[in-house]
């Protein structure tokens, strides 16, 4: 019986470290066809499935164009230049994570895990930042809508903090320049 208590008290105590923590929503997993990759870049980076349909679909989403409409010759010219242009988002976003890797910065690590876990929360529950999707169901009905999966929304979500750590980890080095000319400069480059 003193087995049974002891045993009962650290489920409880697991239990409520938890709440206190908070486990956030677990990934839902991609299917097999969908984390099939279907190119490689910079021979390291296989992009699955999942991520360059997210990129192709809202490449065809932003051209307005509907693809049923066409003949053939123009819906072949339309695909072309909707795989080139995804392919080209797709090449930016791994270029992120290969200068990430130069500079020494572990997108993979757990501080990083903890940020995507943070922004599903905030995206599901909402935040002083974020409305939020009210539920997890919605929210995976929601970001459905907008060509993505959770593995494709959680995989952004790193993206964007590689992103930050880069740009901030570049501006502090000296590599980037946070001076207003120059970023007004470039925004209004071709770049």
């Amino acid at each position: 019986m003193k087995i049974f208590r002891s045993v009962l008290a650290l489920a409880l105590s697991a239990a409520l470290l938890l709440l206190a923590v908070g486990c956030g929503y677990s990934p839902v997993k991609s299917t097999e066809e969908e984390r099939e990759p279907v190119l490689v870049l910079d021979g390291a980076y296989e992009v699955p499935y999942e991520l360059y349909r997210f990129y192709f679909l809202s490449e065809l989403s932003l051209s307005g164009e509907d693809p049923a409409a066409l003949d053939g010759a123009a819906r072949e010219a339309l695909f072309a230049d909707l795989n080139a242009k995804a392919v080209e988002e797709l090449a930016a976003v791994y270029a992120v994570f290969s200068f990430c890797k130069k500079y020494g910065i572990d997108y993979e690590s757990r501080e990083f895990d903890g940020y995507v876990k943070d922004g599903v929360i905030s995206a599901v529950e909402g935040d002083d930042t974020y409305l939020g999707y009210g539920d997890h169901e919605t929210y995976l009905a929601e970001i459905k809508k907008a060509y993505m999966n959770d593995s494709v929304f959680r995989f952004l979500l790193r993206y964007r903090y590689a992103e930050s750590a880069l740009a901030a980890q570049m501006r502090d080095g000296g590599h980037l320049s946070a001076e207003e000319a120059t970023v007004l400069e470039y925004m209004r480059g071709e770049e």
